[in-house]
């Protein structure tokens, strides 16, 4: 399918509509409520939770450059999460919960 238009986004429209033409269910799924787009002051926290975990994501400037999304990725990876480097609000959150628990650890 992909030989012809190599974009996710059709693959997956098409294979779709291929499905509901012989009768198959639609989509089902909701966006969880914390998976939005980041803005710029919520980027640079990520970068900076990042770097304090020991993920090196390089010069801290809120945006998702390569070595942000590496550093996602093997943060997602290392915690057995679909790794996929893509931040939002909720890697965000999962972030916050997992440097709260390294500082009480580190300071019981």
């Amino acid at each position: 399918m992909k030989r012809w238009n190599n974009s996710n986004s059709y693959a997956l429209a098409v294979g779709h509509l291929a499905d509901r033409l012989i009768g198959r269910d639609a989509l089902v799924s909701t966006k969880p409520h914390d998976d939005e787009a980041l803005s710029h002051k919520h980027l640079s926290e990520l970068q900076q939770r990042l770097n304090k975990l020991g993920y090196n994501v390089g010069q801290i400037d809120g945006v998702a450059g390569t070595r942000t999304r590496q550093a996602l990725r093997q943060f997602q990876v290392d915690r057995a999460m679909p790794a996929d480097g893509f931040p939002s609000m909720h890697l965000l959150n999962v972030l916050r919960e997992v440097s709260k628990n390294e500082s009480r650890a580190t300071n019981p």
